[in-house]
């Protein structure tokens, strides 16, 4: 191929998943090993579905939506605007990838706060105990759980892996009292943690938000794949979800 779109898809992201790659025809099989070849190393095409364009296909690389044409000469990156539905249809299908990324999440990996009554909704945050927005968020997520919202906690230590924040919050994510433990990350981030020994989570989770392009903490995800905030009061996080 002629294009060169190396720089393009990675500069957009750090890691891609596995993605089904059935029902391709020998041209999409074609036009996908060529474009894995241009693709650094550990970036791969997940799947290459037809658009609502004609002759436009939808190439899917982790929660990444680019255009080619069949031929592959042409790579396409922007949004498609359904204009009489007044929809943007790229981020719907980014959406969709994103949701899927997140139900499959194990939550024996994770720590959900979950209502005790019926659960509407399941929000997905990415933090770090020394962030004070996710310290403010942690006491909305009371409020949350009376509106029936589920908080699902992923580790994302902004100062990386085998940071002070990775260790904090491994422990947190190891303890048998998760909630206590977290409670009292969110009050001292150098808080005493009783903790069992654990494969740590924190890896996939920091894995999981590369691949998400989480740029920071807090990070909120709903469970229909979009990202909804940074911080948010209970109040808006609510009214974020209705929308």
């Amino acid at each position: 191929m002629q294009i060169r779109i190396l720089g393009l898809i990675a500069a957009s992201f750090l890691l891609a998943g596995c993605g089904n790659k059935a029902d391709i025809t020998p041209e999409r099989d074609q036009l996908l090993q060529g474009l894995n070849d241009e693709l650094p190393a550990g970036l791969s095409v997940d799947e290459i579905r037809d658009s609502v364009i004609p002759g436009l296909l939808e190439v899917r690389v982790g929660p990444q939506i680019y255009y080619a044409t069949e031929d592959g000469k042409y790579i396409v990156s922007g949004a498609i605007i359904d204009r009489e539905a007044e929809a943007n249809l790229t981020a719907q299908s980014q959406a969709e990838v994103v949701q899927g990324m997140l139900a499959a999440v194990d939550r024996d990996k994770t720590h959900s706060y979950t209502p005790e009554g019926e659960v509407k909704r399941s929000v997905y945050v990415f933090t770090d105990p020394t962030c004070p927005y996710c310290q403010r968020f942690h006491s909305e997520i009371p409020a949350l759980n009376a509106a029936g919202i589920e908080v699902v906690y992923l580790g994302f230590p902004r100062s990386g892996v085998g940071s002070d924040a990775y260790h904090q919050l491994t422990s947190a994510f190891c303890s048998e009292d998760k909630d206590a433990a977290f409670d009292a990350l969110m009050r001292d981030p150098a808080a005493e943690i009783d903790s069992d020994r654990c494969l740590s989570p924190v890896d996939f989770h920091y894995d999981l938000a590369a691949r998400l392009q989480v740029q920071g903490t807090p990070a909120v995800f709903d469970d229909r794949g979009n990202q909804i905030g940074g911080y948010l009061t209970s109040d808006q996080l609510l009214s974020a979800l209705e929308g």
